[in-house]
């Protein structure tokens, strides 16, 4: 269900107005809704980054604005400045609506019908928004939503002719609009939404003929409630995906856009590699400096920069996500694999932020006390190896003191059987196909890490 979290409204005037703050979670969704009663304010006050669609006032009775929207990077205020307006001496009188919304698809972009005189379709959700010139002699023009809810019920000024906004959140129904007319020049704006989907279970269904070939394939999709914790998904038959940094084959590594990504397609485990900055952030990134995901970025290692440093880069054109970015929006409900890379012996620092309920520790396989300092703390824990290790025996020693082992879906069958001999549940990794992935679980792994996410499946 979407809602609204949280909200804040702003005037201006002159050239001069107040800023918007709200606070927010990680990966919900902000929109931005600016009214003027005159028209060509212009886009200069749209915040950097944010997606838009402007209205300079031609088809809207001369009231023009903009309706701008992003996601949220982080848990906490967000802020936009007072310059949301059009920040001149331009004395248009204007309004603005912050707001922050749960419960819309990861990934989905809203449908934007900026200011008309036409009233738009009831969008079957999202907001429906009126601009109104009312004033203490014409009052507003008051309407509702069937099954709607109340956002901002706008309010005419007494002392002066003022726009006012009015904003509904329709039911995913859409519902029936009424309305109470008066003389207000009233004007129209409308934002569809998706709402978010449960997780989902693919199963694959192919139609064969009587010689046994396959004439169609297709997938269907069943809709069934996300919640795993460590317990369920070890205790899962029949295999499953672990998301290895959000799905880096697919998407800009350990971005919360990759996690939310592989999330919306119903994979339970998320990976997360990160290292401390020199203020102590656990923020992702899988090697000493960022330069394998931003090349404008310099050499200095993570550990030598602070959180401030490290957010002015990007990996692969996307922020960069915080360990408790990544716990503020699935850390209830999955299962994180969590890597400390560089920075694992800082363990006192970063395992007060975890839950061992929801999060599997994973580390190179013969860093046997970093396992016992883990498991001390209540943590289940994977230690992954490869081929070679299997065979000197140096696997078989470390084995007992991981909960889970991992072994390379490529290693032979011949190694796979002597893992398997360890007594300890075995993990693939790394898979970037259905190949990769299929011979995993045919080999007995209960799960396989994937980089490739988009279109794969447990057959």
């Amino acid at each position: 269900m979407i809602q609204v979290e949280a909200s804040a409204h702003a005037e201006a005037y002159a050239g001069s107005g107040t800023p918007l703050t709200v606070s927010t979670r990680a990966g919900q969704l902000l929109v931005l809704i600016t009214s003027s009663q005159w028209g060509h304010i212009g886009t200069t006050g749209v915040p950097e980054g944010w997606e838009h669609s402007y209205s300079d006032g031609t088809d809207s009775a001369n009231r023009s604005g903009f309706i701008a929207w992003t996601r949220a990077t982080h848990t906490g205020e967000v802020t936009v400045s007072q310059w949301w307006h059009s920040g001149t001496s331009y004395t248009a009188r204007q309004r603005a609506l912050l707001l922050a919304l749960s419960g819309v698809e990861p990934g989905s972009t809203p449908a934007l019908t900026n200011w008309t005189t036409v009233r738009p379709t009831v969008p079957a959700p999202g907001l429906l928004i009126a601009q109104q010139h009312g004033s203490k002699g014409v009052p507003l023009n008051v309407f509702t939503v069937t099954g709607g809810q109340m956002v901002h019920a706008g309010q005419a000024s007494t002392t002066a002719a003022w726009s006012s906004l009015r904003v509904l959140l329709s039911p995913d129904s859409g519902g029936s609009i009424t309305e109470t007319k008066t003389a207000a020049t009233t004007v129209w704006a409308a934002v569809g939404l998706q709402p978010a989907q449960t997780a989902a279970t693919t199963v694959s269904v192919s139609v064969r003929r009587a010689d046994e070939q396959t004439v169609s394939s297709t997938q269907a999709v069943l809709n069934e409630p996300m919640h795993v914790d460590v317990d369920a998904l070890l205790s899962r038959t029949g295999g499953w995906m672990i998301a290895h940094r959000g799905g880096s084959a697919d998407w800009p590594e350990m971005s919360l856009r990759a996690y939310s990504e592989s999330a919306m397609r119903g994979i339970p485990a998320l990976e997360f590699s990160f290292n401390l900055t020199a203020d102590g952030v656990p923020v992702g990134v899988h090697d000493r400096n960022l330069q394998s995901v931003d090349a404008s970025a310099p050499t200095t290692p993570v550990a030598q920069m602070t959180w401030a440093e490290v957010r002015r880069y990007t990996t692969k054109g996307e922020p960069f996500t915080r360990l408790d970015d990544l716990l503020a929006v699935y850390g209830d409900d999955h299962v994180l694999f969590v890597d400390p890379k560089y920075s694992a012996a800082a363990h006192q620092t970063y395992l007060p932020w975890l839950d061992p309920e929801h999060t599997i520790l994973k580390f190179y396989g013969d860093a046997i006390w970093l396992a016992k300092i883990w498991r001390k703390e209540g943590f289940r824990t994977w230690g992954y190896v490869y081929e070679e290790h299997i065979t000197s025996g140096e696997a078989a020693t470390w084995a007992s003191y991981w909960d889970v082992l991992g072994v390379p879906w490529h290693a032979s069958e011949a190694a796979w059987q002597t893992a398997a001999g360890y007594g300890v549940p075995l993990i693939g990794h790394i898979c970037n196909s259905q190949q990769a992935l299929d011979t995993c679980i045919s080999r007995g792994a209960i799960g396989a890490m994937c980089a490739k996410i988009d279109g794969m499946a447990v057959s």
